[in-house]
Protein backbone atom coordinates (compact mmCIF):
# COMPACT_ATOMS: atom_id res chain seq x y z
CA UNK A 1 0.00 0.00 0.00
CA UNK A 2 1.69 3.34 -1.25
CA UNK A 3 0.62 6.42 -1.01
CA UNK A 4 3.60 8.06 -2.14
CA UNK A 5 2.89 11.30 -4.68
CA UNK A 6 -0.36 11.62 -3.81
CA UNK A 7 -2.83 13.85 -2.42
CA UNK A 8 -4.53 11.98 0.16
CA UNK A 9 -8.06 12.96 1.44
CA UNK A 10 -7.84 13.86 5.28
CA UNK A 11 -9.75 10.93 6.53
CA UNK A 12 -6.91 9.00 4.70
CA UNK A 13 -3.97 10.50 6.19
CA UNK A 14 -6.16 10.31 9.76
CA UNK A 15 -6.42 6.77 8.88
CA UNK A 16 -3.06 6.25 8.51
CA UNK A 17 -1.58 7.88 11.14
CA UNK A 18 -3.95 5.76 13.02
CA UNK A 19 -2.28 2.60 11.83
CA UNK A 20 1.17 3.99 12.86
CA UNK A 21 0.15 4.67 15.97
CA UNK A 22 -1.23 0.90 16.72
CA UNK A 23 1.41 -0.59 15.23
CA UNK A 24 4.21 1.04 17.48
CA UNK A 25 2.23 0.15 20.31
CA UNK A 26 2.63 -3.31 19.55
CA UNK A 27 5.29 -3.12 17.41
CA UNK A 28 8.49 -5.22 18.02
CA UNK A 29 11.31 -3.40 19.62
CA UNK A 30 13.58 -3.92 16.28
CA UNK A 31 11.51 -2.26 13.79
CA UNK A 32 12.32 1.38 13.61
CA UNK A 33 9.47 4.32 14.10
CA UNK A 34 11.31 5.58 10.23
CA UNK A 35 10.41 2.01 9.12
CA UNK A 36 6.80 1.86 10.30
CA UNK A 37 5.92 5.32 8.93
CA UNK A 38 7.22 4.97 5.67
CA UNK A 39 5.66 1.58 5.46
CA UNK A 40 2.62 3.43 5.78
CA UNK A 41 3.67 6.56 2.75
CA UNK A 42 4.96 8.97 5.65
CA UNK A 43 8.39 10.43 3.40
CA UNK A 44 9.17 13.49 5.60
CA UNK A 45 9.71 11.83 8.92
CA UNK A 46 10.39 15.88 10.64
CA UNK A 47 7.10 16.62 9.44
CA UNK A 48 5.53 13.18 10.63
CA UNK A 49 7.20 13.31 13.63
CA UNK A 50 5.55 16.57 14.52
CA UNK A 51 1.99 15.93 13.47
CA UNK A 52 2.52 12.48 15.63
CA UNK A 53 2.65 14.53 18.61
CA UNK A 54 -0.12 16.79 18.05
CA UNK A 55 -2.60 13.98 17.37
CA UNK A 56 -1.10 11.79 19.89
CA UNK A 57 0.44 13.89 22.65
CA UNK A 58 3.65 12.21 22.19
CA UNK A 59 6.35 11.47 19.92
CA UNK A 60 6.64 8.25 18.21
CA UNK A 61 9.51 7.15 19.73
CA UNK A 62 7.60 7.78 23.62
CA UNK A 63 5.00 5.24 22.29
CA UNK A 64 7.34 2.57 21.56
CA UNK A 65 9.06 3.34 24.39
CA UNK A 66 6.20 2.36 26.40
CA UNK A 67 6.41 -1.28 25.68
CA UNK A 68 10.02 -1.23 26.91
CA UNK A 69 9.47 0.18 30.13
CA UNK A 70 6.86 -2.87 31.85
CA UNK A 71 10.18 -5.29 31.34
CA UNK A 72 12.56 -3.00 33.07
CA UNK A 73 10.75 -2.24 35.66
CA UNK A 74 9.83 -5.64 36.58
CA UNK A 75 13.30 -6.19 36.28
CA UNK A 76 14.59 -4.17 39.29
CA UNK A 77 11.86 -4.82 41.41
CA UNK A 78 12.46 -8.75 41.41
CA UNK A 79 16.16 -7.71 41.86
CA UNK A 80 17.47 -9.45 38.31
CA UNK A 81 18.68 -7.28 35.48
CA UNK A 82 16.86 -7.53 32.52
CA UNK A 83 19.82 -10.53 31.02
CA UNK A 84 19.57 -12.52 33.61
CA UNK A 85 17.32 -15.70 33.77
CA UNK A 86 15.18 -16.63 37.29
CA UNK A 87 16.46 -19.80 39.07
CA UNK A 88 14.57 -22.82 38.18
Amino acid sequence: MLFSGCVCAPQQTSARFQRVHDELRRSDPEKSVADTAARWGFEHMGGFAVEYRKRFGESPSQTVGKLRAPSIVIARESGRSSNQRPFK
